[in-house]
């Protein structure tokens, strides 16, 4: 049995976490709705994608934090955060 990839949405916006659940059927998703919820979640689990709705609060700040913690080998190198 092949394990799915994790994927992180950062929404609290009902129509987008559908859209992603849908669409995204390779994935195990992992909803969170806020920055610290999102972050906490990086620093325990194996993300492979990480979306972030720019609509959040603190989104740009999220990116920022999420890429330090690629640098600092938190987060994989390969990791794609897309925003």
């Amino acid at each position: 049995m092949d394990e799915k990839e994790n994927a992180l949405i950062v929404s609290d916006d009902f129509t987008t976490k559908i859209f992603f659940k849908k669409n995204l059927t390779n994935f195990y998703i992992i909803e969170k709705r806020s920055c610290i919820e999102a972050i906490n979640i990086a620093e325990n689990t194996i993300l492979d994608i990480v979306i972030i709705d720019d609509r959040i609060e603190d989104a740009i700040d999220l990116c920022f934090q999420l890429k330090k913690r690629k640098r600092q080998d938190i987060v994989r190198k390969t990791t794609p955060i897309l925003k």
